[in-house]
């Protein structure tokens, strides 16, 4: 798993897994900390999300929108 930002934007590129999790919840946290109230998680690069990862998300409660929509 790969992470880059793009603004208050997380681009997630690669395999997202169980050993990615706290990795994307580290990221996630920081960006709230560093004082943006709105973060978009990009998962159109993410190749392939382990099934155990449906039920244990790595970040906290979200409001999912449409893709193209913020």
């Amino acid at each position: 798993m790969e992470i880059t930002w793009d603004g208050s934007t997380l681009v997630l590129h690669g395999a997202f897994d169980v050993r990615s999790t706290g990795e994307v919840r580290n990221a996630i946290y920081g960006c709230l900390e560093s004082g943006d109230d709105d973060v978009v998680v990009d998962m159109s690069d993410v190749t392939t999300i382990d099934a155990t990862r449906c039920g244990s998300s790595p970040w906290p409660p979200v409001t999912p929108c449409s893709p193209g929509t913020t």
